[in-house]
């Protein structure tokens, strides 16, 4: 499934804040349940982890989508971040909503960026789970042109 991810107001806050550079930094997307509330006032991945899922076919703490890319185009005044893919295969599970974060080893210091709301409970049973950024990413920002 291809969604667009929602920011956490404290990832924003923090890269303003020159506390966080995602460039060239592995991410990954964790699955979450339904029994999850979105909240901007969460920052690091101990904030969600309590309702991950589990199931066959994933591993705690979700799937790498590679090194983040992240891009200024100055005609459009847009910044993308970009990387791959979040895929479990031969998969049983359910999950409401897909986690991106930095993971760092710690979960009190890894970062969230922001989320995908399946909209409802997505599952797949003994089968392929993906998630795929749109085409302009996973995140985008567009900055105001005069």
């Amino acid at each position: 499934m291809t969604v667009t991810a929602y920011w956490f107001g404290k990832s924003l806050e923090q890269a303003f804040s020159n506390n966080l550079d995602v460039s060239g930094c592995t991410l990954k997307m964790a699955l979450i349940s339904s029994c999850y509330v979105p909240a901007q006032s969460h920052d690091y991945w101990d904030d969600v982890s309590a309702c991950e899922i589990s199931g066959s076919g994933y591993s705690a703490s979700g799937a790498e989508l590679g090194a983040a890319s992240v891009v200024y185009a100055s005609a459009t005044g847009i910044i993308e971040i970009t990387a791959g893919s979040a895929v479990w295969t031969d998969a049983t599970i359910t999950a409401r909503y897909g986690i991106i974060y930095i993971p760092t080893g710690s979960p009190a210091n890894s970062p969230l960026l922001g989320y995908q709301d399946f909209g409802e409970d997505k599952s797949s049973a003994a089968g392929t789970f993906s998630v795929t950024p749109s085409a302009s990413g996973w995140f985008r920002i567009t900055a105001t042109l005069p």
